[in-house]
């Protein structure tokens, strides 16, 4: 089963989130290979890793031209926060986007996304890019157009000044959404905070 998790956001925005990461681990094998793939957010690696070794006992492999092919012997492929254009660039720069993609359609690996990470999934976005907002194209695993961190005002105006007739979500802080082959299932894991989705630019 071809498996991808986008999540709009975490603690504070930006910080993971354990409940979320509970759901991505769920059903990983007992000794997961876990593989980061890191956006230019120096902290975040640190706080993943460590996260996942509190509270799931597992290590975590940070990504490296060194280690590009331990992509295809993954179990979760995670790609995190930080700047999507960076990350974006990173993808196709290593041609870990052509990895990436055949890891998922395998359907033996997990492939997540967190903010920028979540962003990269999705054929476009609309991302703070250095206190801007852009439109940035993505992998294109989902055809649709996605908004990260949608409970802000700023980030939710600029995904409906540029989505026009397409279809995409809205993804707040605390959710996920799940695509299991061709099955969408939206998850929030706090009250007040919810997937948004657009059919032809409105709201369902």
């Amino acid at each position: 089963m071809k498996r991808l998790i986008a999540m709009g956001g975490g603690l504070h925005g930006g910080n993971y989130d354990p409940e979320l990461e509970r759901i991505v681990v769920n059903g990983l094998p007992k000794n997961p290979k876990i593989i980061y793939i890191d956006s230019g957010d120096s902290s975040a690696f640190a706080e993943f890793s460590q996260l996942y070794k509190t509270e799931f006992g597992y290590q975590v492999d940070l990504f490296s031209k060194g280690n590009r092919n331990e992509l295809q012997q993954a179990d979760l492929i995670y790609l995190g926060r930080g700047s999507t254009i960076r990350l974006m660039q990173l993808l196709k720069e290593t041609d870990v986007d052509e990895l990436l993609r055949k890891a998922y359609e395998s359907g033996e690996c997990t492939v997540a996304g967190f903010s920028a990470g979540a962003n990269a999934l999705f054929a476009m976005s609309v991302s703070n890019e250095e206190g801007k907002m852009k439109k940035v194209e993505g992998l294109g695993f989902l055809k649709d157009f996605v908004c990260t961190h949608f409970n802000y005002d700023d980030r939710k105006n600029a995904f409906l000044n540029e989505i026009g007739s397409n279809n995409g979500y809205g993804l707040d802080d605390h959710t996920m959404l799940i695509v299991d082959d061709e099955e969408y299932k939206a998850i929030s894991v706090r009250e007040g905070y919810t997937v948004s989705e657009y059919n032809k630019g409105k709201l369902l």
